[in-house]
């Protein structure tokens, strides 16, 4: 797949950006330097991106290089792949925007909207956490492989950050930490643009009807639940989430 391909790409230029960047940024004048620095934050952007991506359909058929590659994004965007199955899968996708989605958007209702996309990430983060501790503790009970892979994702994050700190903190800071950040900041506050004033989740039952088209018994009705943009640019760079109503259908 030619979308797979350019996941895979982005990956890449992800890491040898950081490795510029960390080893190399005095080399660089300031406008080159500025350039490699975008670069790596969207990079990392679209790691997090990636991340959601292939928690919903992965990247390789061979599970082990699912994987690999599941540690690979964690590095990319610093923070374990596993962990977005509760709060995302579980909670936003099976329950948009109603109370029993952890990430609805209708936590945050201050009337100057930049600051409810600015806030959002921060606000919730603490639901979040806590659901994702809940369930990684709930997987380990039931001794299902998900609690050892996201311990390794967790390990090795973790491991490389140690040793990227003790080789140089500053360098850390710059270059891996605030990428990462912004990219957890980033792929977090997309809620706000893609379901803030959308409807809930609704099931529909018995006769009811929308937009004139019968849908039977507990038959949900998504349709209005998301915001999409459709400009190819956005699409290009972002993996196609722009299309974000048909993602929530499927």
């Amino acid at each position: 797949q030619a979308a797979d391909v350019r996941t895979v790409t982005f990956l890449a230029v992800y890491f040898y950006t950081t490795y510029l960047l960390f080893v190399r940024s005095a080399d660089f004048g300031w406008a080159s330097w500025a350039f490699l620095v975008a670069l790596n934050c969207l990079g990392s952007f679209q790691g997090a991106i990636s991340t959601h991506n292939t928690m919903h359909c992965a990247v390789f058929y061979n599970r082990y290089l699912n994987k690999i590659f599941q540690v690979l994004l964690t590095l990319s965007y610093g923070h374990p792949v596993s962990s977005y199955v509760p709060g995302h899968n579980l909670s936003h996708h099976k329950h948009t925007q109603s109370r029993k989605d952890i990430m609805r958007t209708t936590k945050l209702q201050h009337k100057w909207h930049l600051l409810n996309g600015l806030l959002f990430q921060p606000t919730i983060a603490k639901d979040v956490m806590r659901s994702d501790f809940r369930y990684l503790m709930l997987q380990r009970e039931l001794g299902r492989p998900f609690y050892r892979q996201c311990l390794m994702e967790f390990g090795i994050l973790f491991g490389l950050q140690f040793v990227l700190i003790y080789i140089d903190w500053k360098q850390f800071l710059k270059y891996v930490w605030l990428p990462h950040f912004f990219a957890q900041w980033g792929i977090v506050s997309m809620n706000m643009l893609q379901h803030d004033g959308c409807e809930e989740e609704k099931v529909l039952t018995g006769s009811e009807v929308t937009e004139g088209i019968p849908r039977g018994n507990d038959s949900k009705l998504v349709y209005n639940c998301a915001r999409n943009f459709t400009g190819w640019i956005t699409n290009f760079l972002f993996l196609n989430n722009g299309y974000h109503t048909i993602h929530h259908m499927v």
